[in-house]
């Protein structure tokens, strides 16, 4: 094969390259086609999987305002991106009826463990954290 296939800076190019037939191994044409749109193809896959990252809440950077601004939650963009994540994953969780399992599914959406208790007779719960009261929480 063409010894310039190993210079190619576009991986898709190189893939596109593969795809032609042999008498144009040797075309310098060819080559820099198939590079530049390889960059063309390589910028649009990356674009494609950083759009896709921003549908969950978890991967989410540019977007994860839009999904504070959804969920009611004041947008501070000076707290660091995992503390803004934990904040969006617990209010999505934190919907429905109220429960033990509900108030357990938010505190692991925080990263911590701990143990709930009901007190209903007095309209009151406590909540033990295992290790100490993580700062997103505070």
């Amino acid at each position: 094969m063409y010894e310039r296939m190993d210079l190619m800076s576009s991986s898709r190019g190189q893939e596109l390259f593969s795809c032609l037939p042999a008498y144009y191994e040797t075309s310098r044409v060819m080559y820099a086609d198939m590079d530049a749109k390889g960059s063309e193809l390589d910028a649009l896959y990356l674009a494609l999987d950083e759009t896709l990252a921003q549908f969950f809440v978890r991967t989410a950077t540019w977007a994860l305002e839009s999904w504070e601004m959804e969920l009611g939650i004041p947008v501070d963009l000076e707290k660091p991106l995992e503390q803004r994540r934990s904040v969006v994953e617990s209010k999505l969780r934190g919907s429905g009826k109220f429960s033990g399992d509900l108030v357990r599914k938010i505190m692991n959406s925080f990263g911590v463990e701990g143990k709930v208790d009901f007190h209903p007779m007095e309209y009151k719960f406590g909540i033990s954290f295992e290790n100490r009261i993580p700062e997103n929480m505070i």
